[in-house]
């Protein structure tokens, strides 16, 4: 049977809390989270171009993303989703998942199953490749290629710093340390320049792009609540942060982190953040609550970070259940209840603070809002 995967995708990416929460990195009980600890004494925290390829996770439940946000000069927004995943009693999956969301009008999503990637990684450089769409390279160079039959991209991208964890990049759930949630930031900050081909027509494609990689071998629904995330970038700098919040029974922990960098390389990278929703409107076909705008701050070694965006554009409301047949839709109930994604193009105002200086950057950014349980 297919199986839906952007409900996993929920659980790796994008979203966040709807109350004021802190978050540091200290060890905890059982029952709770132990956030982005440090990496052991002597470990090599450097990034490998391992730490970019698909995983081979043991076990019954896996899920890996791959993701990158096109902010593009001519107003479209592109969210992109290289995917693996296994659940119980489901054969591992690949695919891609793809919104197209023009500067006007409704987003167009793009889905296609493919087999799992066959062949050794290269050695040299992040390798990912599902049917005949790639993304590959070092830093600074990467390259992305999707040629799906909807939407075809030819990009160069070339981002201003070198991939980069927070903490140690993992953050686990229970005291045993078996679960877990690992996080890659490949760049928060390139410049992508190529070509786009959608609806019959092709263009130069120029713009910002973000992306980063996350696996896991816990389910979505049980790692995470809810979900927030912004890309903010003006031609000076870059701004992102992702958060979500654990359910209860893992203490409803904020689990985020907040990075920050400009032309030179990263300004700052923590996983001290606060994060507060506000303007809540109620979503009639589900119910939830959806925070409209929100303020957030951030302290880390030698910067520190507040802002506010604020909803001035939806771009997408992806209801991931509306998108499957009757079995999937069964079979994701099972352990979700409605997984929604929504995606605003924002207004931002930040405040960025490095070396003693304060820079106040303002300008367009995406936010998104992802709402994984009740």
């Amino acid at each position: 049977m297919a199986v839906r995967m952007a409900w996993l995708r929920a659980a790796a990416l994008a979203a966040g809390v709807s109350a004021a929460v802190a978050a540091g990195g200290a060890a905890v009980a059982a029952g709770t989270v132990d956030v982005y600890p440090p990496l052991a004494d002597g470990a090599d925290a450097a990034v490998q171009p391992q730490d970019g390829q698909f995983h081979d996770v043991p076990g019954s439940t896996y899920n890996e993303c791959l993701f990158i946000l096109l902010q593009l000069d001519s107003g479209q927004t592109l969210f992109i989703n290289f995917l693996g995943t296994q659940v119980p009693a489901v054969k591992r999956k690949a695919g891609v998942e793809i919104s197209v969301c023009p500067a006007a009008g409704p987003a167009e999503f793009i889905r296609t199953e493919y087999p799992w990637p066959a062949g050794p990684p290269a050695p040299d450089r992040f390798s990912v490749q599902i049917g005949p769409n790639a993304f590959s390279g070092w830093a600074p160079r990467y390259a992305l290629t999707i040629n799906e039959p909807q939407l075809t991209l030819d990009l160069s991208l070339t981002a201003a710093h070198a991939p980069a964890r927070p903490g140690g990049g993992k953050t686990y759930f229970g005291s045993d340390r078996q679960k877990f949630i690992d996080t890659l930031i490949v760049f928060a900050r390139a410049r992508a320049e190529g070509s786009i081909t959608h609806g019959g027509t092709t263009a130069r494609a120029s713009g910002w792009a973000y992306c980063d990689r996350t696996y896991q071998n816990i389910l979505g629904s049980s790692l995470s609540d809810r979900w927030y995330s912004l890309r903010y970038h003006d031609a000076q700098r870059s701004v992102a942060f992702v958060a979500f919040q654990t359910p209860a029974k893992f203490g409803a922990a904020l689990v985020p982190f907040l990075i920050a960098a400009d032309d030179t390389g990263i300004v700052g990278l923590t996983t001290k953040i606060n994060v507060t929703g506000a303007g809540h409107r109620r979503d009639p076909k589900t119910g939830y609550n959806v925070p409209a705008a929100f303020a957030f701050s951030a302290d880390g070694d030698g910067f520190s970070v507040a802002g506010r965006c604020e909803a001035v554009r939806e771009l997408e409301q992806l209801d991931i259940l509306a998108h499957m047949s009757f079995l999937e839709r069964n079979l994701v109930k099972t352990f979700f209840a409605r997984p929604v994604f929504y995606r605003f193009a924002s207004a931002c105002d930040i405040g960025l603070n490095s070396a003693g200086a304060t820079v106040q950057c303002s300008g367009p950014g995406v936010q998104e809002y992802v709402q994984v349980n009740q």
